[in-house]
């Protein structure tokens, strides 16, 4: 629920933008986000830009929030908890026709420097560890099932496949399609 990815769901009014729309969220990313006692341990900037806007992006969907752990949220797609970046941090993995799709959200945040070197992470990450470790099991899983990558922070055409090199990793960018 960092504000790159939510803020758009209310106004700065806090008017809805999807008035017919179910949220579906991971339970431990509402909860983190709801946790009084993890607030007040946050610096000014953290408890405002992040605890309350994601309170604020939320609270108006309340009655249409649908939380999930692990498993199938829609057909042919199958939420993979990555924790690290955040406690409920989630990956989709889309399976049809034979062929798979992970969109990964913010597992890496630059390319350039995390695919190579999953180790390294980044301030916006709540559990470095639990984030490093995230990735290699990702990376490996995105290398071992021949998966179509997609995620926040890749660059155009934003979809990618990965392989092993070294130590690391290396993305391939899928070749521009009109079709996905």
């Amino acid at each position: 629920m960092h504000p790159d990815h939510s803020n758009g769901l209310v106004g700065d009014a806090g008017e809805v933008h999807f008035p017919v729309a179910e949220l579906r969220v991971h339970e431990d990313e509402v909860a983190h986000w709801h946790d009084d006692g993890r607030m007040a341990q946050a610096t000014e900037r953290q408890r405002v830009r992040y605890f309350e806007g994601a309170r604020r992006q939320l609270a108006p969907y309340r009655d249409r929030l649908r939380t999930f752990r692990k498993g199938e949220v829609f057909p042919g797609v199958t939420a993979v908890p990555i924790p690290g970046h955040t406690p409920g941090h989630t990956a989709f993995r889309v399976e049809s026709g034979g062929e798979g799709l992970l969109i990964w959200g913010d597992t890496v945040h630059v390319p350039e420097i995390q695919v190579a070197r999953p180790d390294v992470t980044m301030e916006f990450d709540s559990d470095p560890a639990a984030a490093a470790a995230t990735r290699r099991r990702i990376f490996d899983m995105a290398v071992a099932d021949r998966l179509l990558v997609g995620g926040m922070h890749i660059h155009f055409p934003g979809f990618a496949r990965m392989a092993r090199r070294g130590d690391g990793y290396v993305l391939v960018p899928d070749a521009w399609s009109f079709e996905i």
